[in-house]
């Protein structure tokens, strides 16, 4: 049965570095601040910089959960809890269910 692995703190708290020491080898967690930055510093300097690069870390998200998902694969994401803290807890969890 894959697992669900939330590692959750405020900003700068040192979510990344716990999980570089805490996870195995074969996972890597969803770092969503990081791909965000990334996304944002390749985008041109625009009034919609912020949202484009939110929409599309937030899409690279829901694909890469939904790929573990059906896989039946473990995944792991970091996060502050600013929005729906429990929405992919839930989400993979009804999954795991209904695959028993």
């Amino acid at each position: 049965m894959p697992s669900l692995i939330i590692i959750a703190g405020c900003n700068g708290a040192g979510k990344s570095t716990f999980a570089s020491t805490f996870l195995s080898d074969d996972l890597v967690s969803f770092d969503y601040d990081r791909l965000f930055l990334e996304h944002y510093n390749c985008l041109p300097d625009s009034e919609l910089r912020e949202k484009f690069a939110k929409d599309k870390t937030t899409k690279d998200f829901e694909l890469a959960i939904e790929k573990a998902l059906f896989n039946k694969s473990d995944f792991c994401y970091e996060t502050n809890f600013d929005t729906n803290p429990l929405y992919w807890a839930e989400k993979f969890k009804i999954k795991d269910t209904k695959s028993i």
